[in-house]
């Protein structure tokens, strides 16, 4: 698929999907929200991704979620576009969090104002996103929470570990994308096992 000569994908498999960036930043903070217990998150997914309410099995809905979530590639998110990548992969923003910075980024990058811009495909959205520029406040908050302190020496280690305990996620560990979704896939196996008397 082609960015620029391929429309840009409103159903995965088949099925319509929302692709508005609305809507999968709302999925992402679900998937993310600890106070829920991981088979409610599913049924919450299957509702807000699928324009028909679901009625997919909770490992296709995931399988689907994650592929256009990632831009058409498995197990991809902003930062890294490799499994590698991601598996040590620091959660570098939350839209809840960081609405304010982020609306202030695009305002000043693109002129978009994401509060009043009717449409915006996921895609466009992550594209933008991805190529904010280093001026931004959210941008340099990402840098320092994705750093990796370990080979830094003296002063610059103090400052980004000073920086970094500003600026952590409350509430949010590191996050490991595939054995998350690993996890959930074995949550839905164990519950189909169960269902079915296996």
């Amino acid at each position: 698929m082609s960015f620029f000569t391929d429309p840009l994908p409103d159903s995965v498999g088949g099925r319509k999907i929302r692709t508005d960036f609305r809507a999968i930043t709302l999925c992402e903070e679900l998937l993310f929200d600890d106070n829920l217990p991981d088979w409610l998150k599913l049924v919450k997914l299957s509702e807000l991704f699928y324009l028909d309410g679901g009625g997919i099995s909770p490992a296709q809905t995931i399988e689907d979620f994650l592929w256009f979530w990632g831009g058409g590639e498995k197990h991809n998110h902003a930062g890294g576009n490799n499994a590698a990548s991601l598996k040590s992969q620091k959660r570098a923003y939350d839209f809840a969090v960081d609405a304010p910075l982020i609306y202030a980024a695009f305002l000043a990058q693109y002129n978009i104002d994401l509060l009043t811009i009717p449409y915006l495909h996921w895609w466009q959205f992550r594209a933008l996103f991805g190529a904010l520029t280093e001026e931004h406040l959210i941008t340099k908050i990402i840098a320092y929470r994705t750093a990796d302190t370990s080979s830094m020496q003296g002063a610059m280690k103090k400052h980004y570990q000073k920086m970094q305990a500003k600026y952590a996620l409350k509430n949010h560990k590191s996050v490991d994308y595939i054995a998350y979704q690993a996890k959930l896939k074995d949550y839905v196996a164990k519950r189909l096992d169960t269902a079915g008397g296996g």
